[in-house]
């Protein structure tokens, strides 16, 4: 019955064995340290099922549509800003600058989901996208803490 190794056992003095033979040791995986080796065996085929769910979602037309069109209505709010703006326009374009980055970081994650970090990381398109995210949510973390950083300019990366 040639249906592969044998099950992984392991001894009462903690090695793990395979036919006889002593099996180097594997961490567990992230998912195996947080349900278990029975919880990871149920839950892995389900991250698999969603992550490939979630590829194909973020490499599809329309996702790929409402980013651009994020993109060019995050570039439209970033070219309204000026000198002298009053403060109802300020306001505005505060928050559309916060739904943005939230946007954005949204786009990030689901990339990861669907591609992996490793993956999603490889390309460099993305990488700078990552890079533009952590920043201007840098940039949100020190203007709301009042060190003045929110006009430094870096948002206009995005």
């Amino acid at each position: 019955g040639g249906g592969g190794p044998g099950p992984v056992m392991e001894s009462t003095s903690g090695e793990r064995h395979r036919e006889g033979q002593v099996v180097p040791f594997e961490a567990p995986s992230f998912t195996e340290q947080m349900l278990g080796t029975e919880g990871a065996r149920r839950v892995n085929p389900l991250l698999r099922r969603a992550s490939a769910y979630m590829h194909v979602c973020v490499h599809s037309a329309t996702f790929q549509g409402l980013v651009m069109l994020a993109i060019f209505l995050n570039t439209i709010t970033l070219a309204m800003e000026h000198h002298d703006m009053n403060q109802n326009l300020k306001d505005v374009l505060d928050i559309s600058n916060i739904v943005f980055l939230v946007i954005f970081g949204i786009e990030m994650v689901l990339k990861q989901a669907g591609d992996g970090v490793r993956a999603y990381f490889a390309d460099r398109s993305n990488t700078f996208d990552a890079v533009i995210v952590w920043i201007s949510l840098v940039e949100y973390m020190l203007a709301a803490g009042g060190s003045g950083a929110g006009n430094s300019g870096l948002s206009a990366l995005r």
